[in-house]
């Protein structure tokens, strides 16, 4: 039986869950700040923390307009009105000519701010804060040479890396300006923010702050695009009418996206997810060497034999066979399954130009992207902890090719398309339409 949608009931549990999810995040802000400290960190550091402990306690007590002006105060004009509380922490950093910790806590206050108005009411601030930013002022010819410092310091972070991230995840809240006049560059890769945002906050090596906004950020994309594909193919399921309005989430055609529905949605007991659970239990504790050898057998179980599914056994096997042969008569273990996992993964999200048999490459020229899908589908299902790993290779790929145009990346488009809707259906509880209940 075709299960019904309760839109209003996901409408619901959409709102409640991203309200709840920032006023998680601006409770515990300050309190990760504190517990980051650590004996060990440069004594200047805590300069750092105090400043951004400042500015979360300004965004939770004041006005978006105050908050704004403190934050010009000290970060872009740099002048006598600075916080009391702020002034010897400006000074210290100053004569000790200590800039990177200016620019991270400005960095981080960036991210705090954002992750207090990411909510729709507030949401307009972000693109003030920008802007606050990008038309820096100024500096006057008569200014001092410590003014003349934190101004060069503020330069230096609005022309780095860290600048470009900022206004990369702020764009899907704001009209930022672009700098790029080729657009159709820009946007092509803006549609896959969400594995950007993915390995975003999973990446150690980025503020806690940034990884919290990307975290928010990428959840509510993903919240976004689940609800709008389970909506489209409700609608799809159903009768049409000459006045439905619908829009599909996806740059597949409604043809591909039933294909996808109906490979995912099978009788319960022949669903990907059993089936790993099944492929688990009957390799529990098995020597390495036979682990490698079922986990072959379940990858392409449900393949139809053909030269395509031949190929892609043949360049399967050879990389299993390679996968840390002295472990081959040790029995499997977590760390194992992990770490065979993400070598999977990194052997088919791999560019290698220079080779053409690559594995990714074949597969791209064939166009078997939901065979690709499931494969990597499959890998995550019996290994979870191996998703952030997926989303790490599959954003590496994005950035790969970000800078060329998008009639030069079909192929990588359709597979992040085809990706996107696998993932979505595979790891959603909602009830798709196509699924029946065993």
């Amino acid at each position: 039986m075709v299960a019904r949608l309760d839109c209003d009931r996901l409408r619901k549990v959409d709102e409640l869950s991203n309200n709840r999810a920032v006023d998680i995040t601006l409770s515990q802000g300050k309190t990760k700040l504190q517990h980051s400290n650590s004996s060990t960190r440069h004594p200047l550091s805590k300069s750092e923390d105090i400043i951004c402990d400042f500015f979360i306690d300004c965004a939770q007590k004041e006005a978006p307009n105050q908050v704004l002006k403190t934050f010009s105060d000290f970060f872009v004009e740099q002048n006598d009105r600075i916080p009391e509380a702020l002034k010897q922490v400006f000074s210290d950093l100053l004569i000790q000519d200590e800039e990177q910790y200016f620019t991270g806590a400005l960095n981080r206050c960036c991210y705090i701010l954002i992750n207090h108005w990411i909510a729709d009411p507030k949401r307009h601030n972000i693109q003030r804060l920008i802007n606050l930013l990008l038309f820096t002022p100024q500096v006057s010819t008569e200014s001092s040479p410590l003014k003349e410092k934190s101004r060069q310091w503020l330069n230096n972070f609005l022309a780095g890396e860290q600048w470009q991230q900022i206004q990369s995840f702020a764009l899907r809240y704001t009209e930022i300006p672009s700098s790029n006049n080729d657009k159709k560059r820009e946007n092509w890769k803006n549609r896959y923010s969400y594995y950007l945002l993915s390995e975003q906050c999973t990446n150690l090596k980025n503020p806690q702050e940034q990884r919290e906004a990307s975290r928010l950020a990428s959840q509510q994309i993903g919240r976004k695009f689940k609800f709008n594909l389970a909506m489209h193919l409700a609608r799809q399921s159903a009768i049409a009418t000459e006045n439905r309005v619908d829009t599909n989430p996806t740059q597949l055609s409604d043809r591909a996206l039933s294909l996808i529905q109906k490979t995912l949605t099978r009788k319960r007991q022949f669903d990907y997810r059993n089936i790993a659970n099944i492929f688990l239990k009957q390799t529990d504790g098995v020597l390495y060497k036979s682990f490698k050898q079922s986990l072959l057998k379940y990858l392409l179980f449900s393949f139809k034999e053909n030269s395509t599914s031949d190929w892609l056994r043949t360049r399967l096997s050879d990389r299993l066979d390679s996968l840390y042969p002295d472990y081959n008569d040790r029995p499997l273990n977590a760390k194992l399954l992990l770490r065979t996992c993400n070598r999977l993964i990194e052997f088919l999200t791999q560019e290698d130009t220079d080779n053409p048999v690559n594995i990714l490459t074949i597969l791209a020229i064939q166009r078997n992207y939901l065979t690709w899908a499931i494969i990597l589908l499959k890998i995550v299902l019996i290994s979870p902890s191996s998703y952030n790993h997926l989303m790490s290779r599959t954003a590496a790929l994005i950035q790969l090719y970000e800078d060329k145009p998008e009639s030069d990346c079909q192929w990588l488009i359709r597979f992040l398309e085809t990706l996107t809707v696998v993932l979505t259906i595979a790891f959603d509880r909602t009830r798709y339409p196509g699924a029946t209940a065993n």
